[in-house]
């Protein structure tokens, strides 16, 4: 672990010390516990991140990744030179 100071207001501080009399334990234990809550460790450890609105527009029915080109060069040319004339 790694030690670090923060600057907190003083309600907030005096917050975390009455529940750390509580429970019984240290101000950083209630510390990293809110941290921790806040900023969940990914399952592989560091690195990527889960993005929550992946797939809100999914459609089984493509166009997919490899194809997206494709695609937009297809059906979208027409409307491109229809708007510019």
């Amino acid at each position: 672990m790694k030690r670090t100071s923060i600057t907190i207001s003083e309600r907030a501080l005096a917050r975390i010390e009455r529940e750390a009399r509580r429970r019984h334990t240290s101000v950083s234990a209630i510390v990293r516990e809110c941290v921790e809550a806040k900023f969940p460790q990914e399952e592989d450890g560091e690195g990527e991140r889960e993005i929550p609105f992946a797939a809100i527009g999914s459609s089984m029915t493509g166009p997919y990744g490899a194809e997206v080109d494709d695609y937009l060069r297809d059906h979208w040319a027409e409307d491109i030179l229809r708007h510019r004339g």
